[in-house]
Formats: C-alpha cells, structure tokens, sequence
C-alpha cells in the first residue's frame, strides 16, 4: 500500500508543479490530469485496502476517469474550429500554412 502512495504523491506534486509552472493551456490540461489520476489511484488502494469486497472506490475511478477523457476531447473539438489568423502581409506562404493531425 505504501508504494502505491508514494507514486500517487510524486504524481499530485509533479501536477500541482506543472499547472503553477506552466502557461501554456494545454500543459495545464495535462498537469491536472497527473492530479486527478493521482486521486483516482489513492481511490483504488483505500478501497482496496479498506473495503476488499466492495466496488465503490473502482466505480468512482472510472467514473472521474471518464469525465477526464470527455473533458479532453471537448478542448480539442473546441479549438479545432478556431479561424485562423491572417497572415502578416510580408509573411511568406509557407509559413502561413498550418499542419493538422
């Protein structure tokens, strides 16, 4: 049980440090998502260690971890349709050109 909250605790403190530390939104995004599976892994080993016969710290889990993944995806639907900004009039038309998954 211990080594299991040990690496929960390295993961919420590498999260909290990447979502103070960083500016860019989308390494916030990944920041809590090292927090919120760091609480999903404390959810799994108090309930596994606590309640052996019981589901409910399983269920949660996967419950955050689903509202984790949706969330995800709603930022990357959301700025896929962003217009794009002009181009600068001395700017060369290659560099213009944006690359796309």
């Amino acid at each position: 049980m211990e080594y299991y909250l040990i690496v929960s605790t390295i993961m919420m403190f590498v999260g909290i440090y990447g979502f103070v530390t960083r500016r860019n939104l989308l390494a916030m995004l990944i920041s809590v998502e090292l927090i919120l599976n760091s609480v999903d892994i404390n959810f799994v080993v108090f309930n596994r260690f606590l309640f052996p016969g019981q589901l409910e710290g399983f269920f949660f889990a996967l419950f955050a971890i689903g509202i984790s993944a949706g969330n995800g995806r709603g930022y990357r639907h959301h700025h896929q349709h962003l217009p794009q900004p002009a181009p600068h009039p001395g700017q060369r038309f290659e560099e213009t050109q944006m690359v796309t998954d």
